[in-house]
C-alpha cells in the first residue's frame, strides 16, 4: 500500500473550496480539480496553474485517458476552468472569472436567430411594449430530416412485401428447418422482383434435381444456407427420367432398363 505523505500543507482560496462544496460535481470532476489544487496550490503557486500531463493526471487519479480528457472538456464548458495546449488553471475569484464564462458560452451550440428576433413597429420592440410574450408558436417550426428512412420491410417484389415475398418462398421450399434464420437471410437479401423470380425458378429445378431427390431428401441444404450462398447460382442434374432409364447420370439398358 502506498504510504502516504503528511509533509507539507496545500493552501487552497476560499472561494475554491466554497465553490466546491456548493457545486454539484460528479466524481471525475471532483478527481481532476483536486489534481489541479495539489499541482497548482500545492506547489506553493499564486494561482492553479499547471501543466496539462494526462499521463500524470492518469497516475494520481487512477482515471484513464478518455475519462480525463473529457472531464476536462465538461469543466471548460461549465466555466470552470481554462485550458489552453500546455496549461490548465481555475479562473482568480474576479479577474478572469469573466473570461471562462465566455469561453463557457461559446462552447455552447448558437440559438436560431428567429429566436431572439421580435417584431419592430414603428422602431419599437412590439413585445416590449405590447406586453407580450415570446411563445413556442412564435417560433419557427424545425425543419423536418429529408433522409428518407428505409423500412426493411417495405414492398421491393412488384407490391409483395418481403414479409409476402419470405413466405411465398417458404412455402415451395422442400426442407422446413429453421424458419427464423432463413427469414432474416432473406430480409437481408431484400430481392426485387426480378431476383425474386430467379429464386422461385431456381427452387422449382433444384426440387427436381439428383441431389435434392436421393435418399428422401437428405442433402437439401436449410434455406437460410441456400440463400446465404446463393445457391439459386447452382447448376443441378434433373432426375427426369425417359424410358425405363435415367437421363444424364443413370445407365440405360436398352430393351427392358434397369
Amino acid at each position: 500500500m502506498k504510504k502516504i505523505s503528511r509533509e507539507g500543507f496545500t493552501p487552497v482560496p476560499h472561494f475554491k473550496l466554497e465553490d466546491l462544496m456548493a457545486g454539484k460535481y460528479s466524481k471525475l470532476e471532483l478527481l481532476v480539480q483536486l489534481y489541479m489544487i495539489r499541482n497548482g496550490y500545492g506547489y506553493h503557486e499564486v494561482d492553479s496553474e499547471c501543466d496539462r500531463n494526462v499521463g500524470r493526471m492518469i497516475e494520481c487519479t487512477g482515471l484513464d485517458r478518455s475519462h480525463i480528457n473529457k472531464t476536462l472538456r465538461q469543466l471548460v464548458k461549465k466555466g470552470i476552468i481554462l485550458m489552453d495546449q500546455e496549461k490548465i488553471r481555475f479562473p482568480s475569484e474576479t479577474g478572469d472569472r469573466a473570461e471562462a464564462e465566455t469561453a463557457s458560452e461559446e462552447s455552447r451550440p448558437k440559438q436560431p436567430r428567429e429566436k431572439a428576433k421580435t417584431a419592430l413597429v414603428d422602431g419599437q420592440n412590439s413585445l416590449e411594449h405590447s406586453g407580450n410574450t415570446l411563445t413556442d408558436s412564435n417560433l419557427p417550426a424545425p425543419k423536418e430530416n429529408r433522409k428518407e428512412k428505409i423500412n426493411p420491410l417495405a414492398p421491393t417484389n412488384g407490391g409483395l412485401s418481403l414479409d409476402d415475398s419470405f413466405n411465398q418462398i417458404w412455402a415451395m421450399y422442400p426442407k422446413k428447418v429453421s424458419k427464423a434464420v432463413a427469414k432474416k437471410a432473406f430480409q437481408k437479401i431484400k430481392p426485387n422482383k426480378e431476383l425474386f423470380d430467379t429464386m422461385v425458378k431456381a427452387i422449382e429445378t433444384h426440387s427436381s434435381s439428383r441431389d435434392w431427390t436421393k435418399e428422401n431428401g437428405q442433402y437439401i441444404p436449410h434455406l437460410s444456407t441456400w440463400l446465404n450462398q446463393e445457391r439459386w447460382e447452382d447448376e443441378l442434374e434433373s432426375t427426369t427420367q425417359t424410358g425405363f432409364g435415367f437421363a444424364n447420370h443413370e445407365t440405360e439398358q436398352e430393351g427392358y432398363g434397369l
